[in-house]
């Protein structure tokens, strides 16, 4: 175990020599934005966009923004409510901006002392979900090469809320008198280490009027990617409400599209906040972010909505002992030397008995042999010997 944590421990020593020969670093990067909110029509996702090679010079800040999902608007069927999701904020990466997603439609027909109005849902990153009852209304566009447009309704009578667009696929249209269109499916990036869907659309809401029933299937499901399900509960008609509603916000750091509601609900759903990832080879030689480093890549992620810096910076200097990474022996400073260390850059491990890439201090079970330490412990078995069981 210890000669193959050597090999890669060598591995990284040498592919980071290497760029700090270089005076720049070519990345790979995925940039979502932030999700659409729901209405009536499911919120659209927001835009979703990868490259690789993408060169960054030694010592340049590079600017990188998260992107919040947008709040969700209402069904607006009744009384001056009327009010469309609202678009999700860009994300971006130096010069590469991911357009947010589009709310979701919203539409006013009874007791509007400001007018009718309402209908389509907002163009974006991906397209909202156009709102109930109003087929006619233009599908909302998505942004090229970064999502796609959103569904409508299907009739001008209990026609449900359309679908917000996905990264990898349109909005759908209700499908039938009452149910919501289902929101689109995203696209998949492996750039974490793990396959993982962005960019999903939110799904759109029910049309019933029912005193607070639960119409099977009636919410568009959000598209794969996070996108949120609209609400298949119909609250009764002629007056809103708030809390009859069983639809769902879009996932953080996903960009989905939040879900849509009924015609007579305050409750439509947030879109999801927006992420940016990028990824290297060797060891980490860049700040910014959250670093872990998966099948020699380093990997830095941005999570919390907000602005930020990623530069690269060759030979860090992880413990601040005032010896670079690249001729400290123990990087993190934890008193294993790095050829001996299962995790040279974390302080607070060393140590991988069973080599699943979680350390000993954090494993609740050390050796991978199916039985907890402490119970181990507990038995007078060796928690560190998968041979040795209770």
């Amino acid at each position: 175990m210890r000669y193959l944590k050597n090999i890669v421990l060598t591995f990284l020593i040498l592919t980071s020599t290497n760029l700090l020969s270089q005076t720049s670093v070519n990345v790979d990067y995925l940039v979502v934005a932030g999700g659409g909110g729901g209405a009536s029509g499911g919120g659209g996702a927001g835009g979703v966009l990868q490259g690789v090679n993408y060169t960054i010079p030694i010592n340049t800040s590079i600017t990188i923004v998260i992107g919040a999902g947008g709040a969700g608007g209402t069904g607006g069927a009744c009384c001056d409510t009327f009010h469309n999701g609202e678009n999700g904020q860009n994300s971006v990466f130096e010069t590469i901006t991911a357009i947010g997603g589009g709310g979701g439609g919203s539409y006013c027909h009874t007791n509007c002392t400001a007018g009718t109005g309402g209908g389509p849902g907002l163009t974006g990153g991906s397209g909202g979900g156009g709102s109930f009852d109003r087929p006619a209304s233009a599908y909302a566009a998505g942004t090229a090469d970064q999502g796609n447009r959103g569904g409508r309704s299907n009739l001008v009578s209990f026609g449900a809320g359309g679908g917000g667009g996905g990264a990898g696929s349109v909005g759908a249209d209700a499908p039938a008198k009452h149910i919501g269109g289902d929101g689109g499916d995203g696209i998949q990036s492996s750039i974490s280490g793990v396959a993982t869907y962005y960019g999903g659309g939110g799904g759109g809401g029910v049309n019933q009027n029912c005193g607070g029933c639960n119409v099977a299937n009636g919410g568009g499901s959000g598209g794969l990617g996070g996108g949120g399900n609209g609400s298949s509960i119909g609250p009764n008609a002629l007056q809103m409400w708030s809390g009859q509603d069983n639809g769902t916000d879009g996932q953080p750091n996903t960009g989905g599209g939040g879900g849509g509601t009924d015609p007579e609900s305050l409750d439509g759903h947030n879109g999801g906040s927006g992420i940016v990832i990028i990824k290297y080879p060797g060891v980490s030689l860049s700040i910014g972010g959250t670093i872990s480093q998966v099948d020699g890549n380093t990997i830095h992620t941005f999570t919390s909505v907000g602005t930020y810096t990623f530069k690269y910076i060759p030979d860090l200097d992880t413990d601040s002992d005032g010896i670079g990474n690249m001729t400290d022996t123990d990087d993190d400073n934890d008193g294993t030397l790095d050829t001996e260390d299962a995790f040279p850059l974390d302080p607070t491990e060393h140590t991988d008995t069973d080599s699943d890439g979680i350390g000993n201090n954090a494993d609740t079970d050390d050796d991978g042999d199916g039985f907890l330490d402490v119970d181990e412990i507990e038995c007078f078995t060796d928690p560190l010997n998968n041979l040795s069981v209770p």
